[in-house]
């Protein structure tokens, strides 16, 4: 049985959510068995050190099927194996799914909301959603058995939740990282309470003060951020499409939480639309329109 929540002090009206994906992209792949585009075959592009990096696998045509032609607007890894996806907003179906083989299947998870803003993994079997009710009113969960059953709980330590044209920070406080006309975030990664990535319309900028002030980061190789990733040590990645000398997405590298960046490896065929999920140990799950790359060293390598 589902747990009655008491709900954030919102007041209530009609709020969109901000999604983490460009405008133009439609959630059609969260059904499970949904067809897939056909995955092509490609050479590894040389990187910046081509030794420290082994070559990128193709996703199996399994795994194409069960991802989807698109990737999940929300998506958290506890590692190459175990994730969780779900539609991100408050409208149409949550499609919560847990997968435990790295994406050749999902399963559906029960939802204790009628919608989910985010989903956060934080070990095998133990996770959280935020959650929203049918008038876009947030609300926390937790869970200990891989999503089989929730608990409500009062904030999260490491939520950062996309909302409105903003984000709700783990303190539950809101904060409008992106400035200008285009305002809503692209992308979001939370390294902790404190830490955050946003990619924005116009630049990527970070915070390290639980979102009381934004900066832009630091320079990055050249190309569009479209897929970010943080862990609460300060590894993380950011995805570049038309990077230079790269047909695909060139991967970025930090280990200050975004303060600098490093060229890293290109990944052949990774293309926009994508999302990134980075475990603590820096495992994680890089996914693309019919291709998915795992990482076991927060990006460095491939495989």
């Amino acid at each position: 049985m589902l747990l009655s929540v008491a709900r954030l002090g919102a007041t209530r009206g009609h709020l969109l959510v901000g999604l983490l994906v460009a405008v133009n992209v439609v959630l059609v792949g969260l059904a499970l068995g949904h067809s897939s585009p056909s995955v092509a075959t490609g050479a590894v592009v040389p990187t910046p050190t081509p030794s420290a990096h082994r070559p990128v696998a193709l996703m199996s045509a399994s795994a194409a099927r069960a991802l989807g032609p698109m990737p999940p607007e929300r998506f958290s890894v506890a590692s190459t194996k175990i994730a969780w996806r779900a539609h991100g907003g408050c409208s149409g179906a949550p499609g919560l799914a847990a997968t435990q083989d790295g994406g050749l299947t999902f399963v559906d998870l029960p939802t204790p909301d009628t919608y989910v803003l985010q989903v956060g993994l934080t070990g095998a079997k133990t996770g959280w959603i935020v959650g929203a009710s049918a008038q876009c009113q947030p609300a926390y969960f937790s869970t200990r058995n891989g999503g089989k059953t929730w608990a409500v709980v009062g904030t999260l330590n490491d939520a950062w939740t996309p909302f409105g044209s903003g984000l709700l920070t783990p303190s539950a406080t809101s904060t409008t990282p992106c400035h200008g006309s285009a305002n809503t975030p692209f992308a979001v990664a939370g390294g902790g309470a404190r830490t955050a990535i946003v990619i924005c319309r116009r630049g990527v900028v970070r915070t390290t003060n639980g979102g009381g002030s934004w900066r832009p980061t630091g320079r990055f190789p050249s190309g569009r951020p479209v897929a970010v990733a943080l862990t609460p040590a300060g590894r993380g990645l950011l995805a570049l499409a038309h990077s230079a000398r790269c047909p695909g997405a060139r991967v970025a590298l930090t280990d200050d939480s975004g303060s600098s960046w490093s060229p890293g490896p290109c990944l052949p065929n990774a293309t926009a639309p994508a999302v990134a999920s980075l475990a603590p140990s820096g495992r994680g799950l890089l996914v693309s329109p019919g291709y998915l790359f795992r990482t076991q060293d927060a990006g460095a390598s491939w495989s």
